[in-house]
């Protein structure tokens, strides 16, 4: 045992850190208004402040508790980062069913324990609720199937 939790010193940062930076461009790129008249920008604002609070909250009660340290593992990293990335790269010119299958798919790489049809079923239950969610529900003008062959 360690005389710190570094495992919620490290969350609770993240966390404090993603909710500054949030609210920083929330507040210098967009209006945010007032409450009779709610700006583009006061929700982002709002919801980076709330985080910058709850990465404070989780981050100073850690200082003087014990916890384990903390073990970096780079395989989850780069999976969960490239499959962003890729998701990023296709959307637009595959469509969102191939981008989000790839976006499982490469996700499920994280994890050792995943099993292939675990994953082809996430996958397809994942692509069938983000086109009804965002082609019919939000009427998003994103190609549901669009293969470049």
């Amino acid at each position: 045992m360690h005389n710190r939790d570094y495992r919620d010193i490290a969350g609770g940062a993240l966390i404090l850190v993603v909710g500054l930076i949030a609210a920083y461009m929330a507040f210098s790129g967009m209006k945010i208004g007032d409450l009779r008249r709610i700006g583009p920008g006061m929700f982002p604002a709002i919801t980076g402040i709330l985080l910058a609070l709850l990465g404070i909250a989780i981050l100073v009660p850690a200082l003087s508790r014990s916890g384990a340290r903390v073990r970096v593992q780079l395989r989850p990293i780069l999976a969960v980062s490239a499959a962003i990335v890729l998701f990023c790269l296709t959307i637009e010119t595959m469509g969102i069913v191939p981008a989000v299958v790839l976006l499982t798919v490469v996700s499920a790489l994280a994890d050792s324990r995943s099993r292939p049809l675990t994953t082809a079923l996430n996958a397809a239950a994942l692509a069938l609720i983000a086109t009804v969610i965002f082609k019919f529900g939000f009427s998003l003008s994103v190609p549901i199937l669009s293969l470049p062959w």
